[in-house]
């Protein structure tokens, strides 16, 4: 009795210390809208027609107080409510239901791309998906997936499942939630404690008692009960387990598992239009919550050289005619140009990228940058289907909170300047990169000036594919 007892406060004071310190936040409040705009994309590209598939409690904003899965902030989405991903893990198998009773009147509980990729039925779908046009030849985004399936059900016909489904242009359909370097899905049954071990994040602690013998739940008592919700199967938790996994993912998070942070890619053709569905959905019953985390900024577009056919798409952007001047500012030896330039107007597509420079620890936009300002805001005026995505640079002086707070004023100031001269500032908008996108060296001083910058893309929204 008295072993019982001490159990059994152990386990209070850790649920009781966990809850404390859970540190994952998810929030629901905002738009659809704002967390693709605002959250999710990145550099180099131009997202419209946004969509939105399943209950709405599905898909959230998250912040983690910690890098324990790779990344801080960015979308989640999941076959069950996200608010359920939050930490402490505490009970085996969370099982949430998303799916709304107007879903399932349209008989919309399933998606036929998630049903090919499993080859079986799936339910509690949440589908996410945009169209998008690059600005170079490359277009990925961070990812990681967590589930309450590992490990027990590891080998099940029944996993949970979801892909990254893109096409458009001269590319056809194909899912990008692939383990690399293979053409395998990313599932619980491809990555988990026996099969790409390397990629696979244990969060598992949870022990099915008809494999713990009589004499192993006695002696040192390392087993003991745990609360189960209504869709769990019996489980016992394993002390030493349990000690041997990371605690801040115990804390932060209820799923079993999870994938390390994995990057999805695309070879893509720079300024045509592209189609991007991210889907998830339990597969057979509504049982036991999976989610995919996409990582806050990391959805943009980049050249690379090491792809087919770059340098022809080199040539073609180099035949295009400058119509601005370069920054007053001299370039550091290495760099290239921050060139202002002029496309067709046929081709409807991003029209210029320039650059604004700060000074040390200042948001102020200096008087040499103000006259090229100018220009750009008479140019927008005359534009009235251009659109304005800013990006906020820092150095790397200082910490990481501060210098993203930095990064987006700086973005801010510019916009707000850009409005003095009429400019609606629904045509602009922004997100800050703090010093993790640098262009020159930050341990010189001409370094340093050239990343204390925002970067300005200009694009035509006249395009009818995001009108």
């Amino acid at each position: 009795m008295q072993v019982f007892k001490k159990i059994l406060v152990s386990a209070v004071c850790l649920l009781a210390f966990c809850d404390a310190k859970a540190q994952l936040k998810v929030d629901t409040s905002r738009t659809v809208e704002n967390m693709v705009s605002r959250v999710l994309m990145g550099k180099g590209v131009q997202i419209g027609n946004i969509r939105m598939k399943g209950g709405r409690a599905g898909i959230g904003y998250f912040q983690v107080a910690s890098n324990v899965i790779g990344m801080r902030s960015g979308l989640l989405l999941s076959t069950g409510k996200v608010h359920d991903a939050v930490g402490p893990n505490n009970v085996p198998g969370r099982s949430g239901v998303v799916t709304t009773a107007q879903t399932i009147k349209n008989k919309e509980i399933g998606d036929p791309d998630l049903n090919r990729l499993c080859g079986s039925r799936t339910l509690d779908v949440m589908v996410l998906e945009f169209d998008f046009i690059p600005q170079h030849n490359k277009v990925s985004f961070r990812y990681c997936f967590g589930s309450e399936e590992y490990r027990e059900y590891v080998g099940s016909r029944f996993n949970d499942v979801f892909g990254f489904f893109i096409e458009g242009a001269d590319l056809p359909k194909q899912n990008l939630a692939v383990i690399p370097g293979t053409d395998e899905p990313v599932a619980v049954n491809n990555v988990n404690h026996k099969k790409f071990r390397r990629i696979y994040l244990n969060n598992d602690y949870f022990v099915d008692p008809k494999t713990v013998t009589a004499s192993s739940q006695t002696g040192n008592g390392i087993f003991h009960k745990t609360k189960m919700s209504l869709n769990d199967d019996a489980r016992l938790v394993d002390e030493r387990e349990r000690r041997k996994l990371d605690q801040d993912l115990v804390t932060h998070f209820q799923y079993d598992g999870f994938t390390k942070v994995l990057t999805a890619e695309c070879r893509v053709t720079p300024n045509k239009k592209y189609h991007l569905k991210l889907a998830i959905g339990d597969v057979g019953d509504y049982a036991l919550d999976s989610g995919v985390f996409l990582e806050a900024g990391s959805f943009s577009s980049e050249a690379d050289p090491a792809l087919p056919h770059y340098k022809e798409l080199v040539q073609k952007t180099e035949t295009l005619a400058p119509i601005g001047e370069k920054d007053d500012m001299p370039l550091a030896a290495g760099n290239k140009a921050d060139v202002e330039m002029d496309l067709p107007v046929k081709e409807l597509n991003i029209f210029r990228t320039t650059n604004v420079h700060f000074a040390t620890d200042s948001y102020e936009i200096p008087d040499t940058a103000k006259t090229m300002l100018d220009r750009l805001a008479a140019h927008l005026l005359r534009n009235k289907t251009l659109v304005g995505r800013l990006y906020g640079h820092t150095d790397n002086v200082g910490g990481k909170d501060y210098n993203q707070t930095l990064s987006e004023n700086r973005a801010l100031s510019v916009i707000k300047y850009l409005a003095s001269k009429g400019i609606p500032e629904a045509r602009l908008t922004y997100a800050g990169h703090n010093f993790a996108e640098p262009i020159a060296d930050n341990d010189k001083v001409q370094g340093r000036w050239y990343n204390r910058r925002v970067e300005i893309t200009l694009i035509d929204a006249g395009i009818q594919a995001l009108r």
